[in-house]
């Protein structure tokens, strides 16, 4: 019974990964310290994403925001008044003494 994953298939790639990974060229060196290396690659990757991506129009935020504000509204309306009959259901069972 041969496993699928054993072989000379497998040897050979394992071979030609080792191969490109040496084969490919070194980054150039930068000239920052090495402790300021990671921050600045992080700020320049972030700010590259942010060129890639889609903003919206300004009529397409300001839609989006009154719609968060409404819904924010209407929310906060409904638990206030599902707040409101639970403590008058509180009270009133306070009231009998339960």
């Amino acid at each position: 019974m041969r496993i699928p994953w054993s072989g000379p298939s497998r040897g050979r790639a394992r071979a030609a990964t080792r191969q490109h990974t040496r084969s490919r060229k070194q980054a150039p060196q930068s000239r920052l310290p090495r402790f300021l290396q990671p921050p600045v690659t992080f700020l320049q990757e972030a700010w590259g994403e942010l060129k890639k991506a889609h903003w919206p129009t300004r009529e397409t935020a300001l839609n989006l925001t009154l719609v968060v504000i409404a819904v924010s509204i209407v929310t906060g309306m409904f638990l206030s008044g599902v707040d409101y009959i639970f403590a008058k259901l509180f009270a009133l069972l306070v009231q009998q003494g339960l």
